[in-house]
């Protein structure tokens, strides 16, 4: 909880760029409907036995390079001309380079990773070969236990003079409308009474080219209280090393069912905040030592949570695997003063060490504009990871650590 709240206090401001998932698989999954339209072509079995094979090397080589964490052997499988990654909200990485570079990121953060393929089917139309089938990629992050993720795909391949086929188009499949869930301010089904006063530690680093170039340390300080004869949640941060300023705190005051944002409060040597809610009404001031005061007055499009602490609003909600959660969000930062709606996605499970013991979290992942991925579980400290990437493609992270609970 107050992750990219600390991102925006420190002045940092949330990033617009717009990026792929961490995780995005290679090999993804296309439309289901191509499945029958090619299933009604017949195809001679001797092109398609020779297609399966040609891919099958094709893919020995995409496994070969993923467990050496090639990022430009990976790349090298693409269509020189046509290769291209589609991913979520529009954006296309075409090119073998900003293909490499994209995989060098991620490879970067992970290591080396496992593959497993299995193709389900194979057709061919037009010239080109329309594949599906299952993936799984298992990597160890630096000091982290081992994970598994995968799905189905759909691969696009073109063949190559030289009697080669190489990757066209990988094009992700958004989760099924019906399993979407849109979560406005006050919906019955967010209960943030489920949480527990407690205290934790939170590290926020940033990683460029593989190197940690920006680390502090801060405090939470979760607990219940009453504001205005309602009980609210109330998150103390504090900062403990490596920010500037030694007076730097944050107080985020949230609705303890609804957890809509109820007053928010930054204070440093340099700048502070102050910030009120009333549904989708915000009023307020800013304050700089050079420039005096300035009052914050508006209104929302609509009510909306706080995007610094979506976690605890995500947390509040009961999850399931293949959920997605459309979530009307705003931001402390003047730019950011209005309702933006996003899309979070569980993407499935893993395991966390808390105290010693390893408990199960949910892996929820953000789209754009900073596409986060976020660890949670239903135990303080209740929210363990926060990825997110920053304009110049650095990574930013939050892991929070439990100093302890109190009544």
């Amino acid at each position: 909880m107050n992750a990219s709240s600390i991102r925006h206090s420190l002045g940092a401001g949330r990033s617009l760029a717009v990026r792929g998932t961490v995780l995005t698989p290679i090999v993804v999954l296309m439309v289901a409907g191509s499945r029958v339209m090619y299933a009604q072509q017949p195809i001679p079995a001797q092109r398609r036995q020779a297609a399966l094979a040609a891919i099958e090397r094709g893919y020995a080589q995409y496994i070969a390079a993923f467990a050496s964490a090639d990022a430009a052997g990976v790349a090298a499988l693409y269509d020189e001309h046509y290769g291209a990654r589609l991913e979520p909200n529009g954006r296309v990485i075409q090119g073998r380079r900003a293909i490499a570079a994209s995989l060098h990121r991620f490879l970067d953060r992970v290591g080396p990773v496992k593959v497993a393929l299995h193709t389900d089917d194979l057709w061919l139309l037009g010239g080109r070969a329309y594949e599906t089938g299952r993936w799984s990629y298992t990597f160890a992050a630096a000091g982290r236990p081992a994970q598994t993720v995968g799905g189905q795909y759909v691969t696009v391949w073109i063949p190559q003079s030289d009697g080669s086929w190489r990757m066209g188009a990988d094009l992700s499949v958004p989760t099924p409308p019906g399993d979407t869930t849109t979560v406005s301010v006050g919906a019955a089904f967010v209960d943030g009474r489920i949480y527990r006063p407690h205290v934790a530690r939170v590290v926020r680093s940033v990683t460029r080219a593989g190197r940690i170039t920006e680390q502090a340390t801060f405090t939470n300080d979760l607990s219940i209280a009453q504001r205005d004869g309602s009980p609210v949640i109330v998150i103390r941060t504090q900062a403990d090393s490596g920010v500037p300023d030694p007076t730097w705190g944050l107080e985020t005051v949230l609705d303890r069912r609804t957890m809509a944002l109820r007053h928010w409060a930054m204070h440093s040597a340099r700048r502070s905040i102050t910030l009120d809610v009333d549904g989708a009404h915000l009023t307020g001031s800013a304050t700089r030592p050079d420039s005096g005061s300035s009052p914050i007055d508006l209104t929302l499009a609509e009510p909306a949570y706080l995007d610094g602490v979506l976690d605890a609003t995500i947390g509040a909600v009961s999850l399931r695997p293949g959920l997605v959660l459309r979530v009307p969000t705003f931001g402390i930062e003047a730019a950011n003063r209005r309702t933006t709606w996003r899309s979070f996605r569980v993407a499935g499970r893993d395991t966390v060490s808390i105290g010693g013991r390893r408990v199960p979290a949910w892996i929820v992942e953000g789209d754009a504009p900073t596409h986060d991925r976020i660890w949670l579980v239903d135990e303080p400290p209740y929210m363990t990871r926060w990825m997110s990437e920053l304009p110049d493609h650095a990574v930013e992270q939050f892991d929070q650590t439990l100093i302890s609970t109190h009544p």
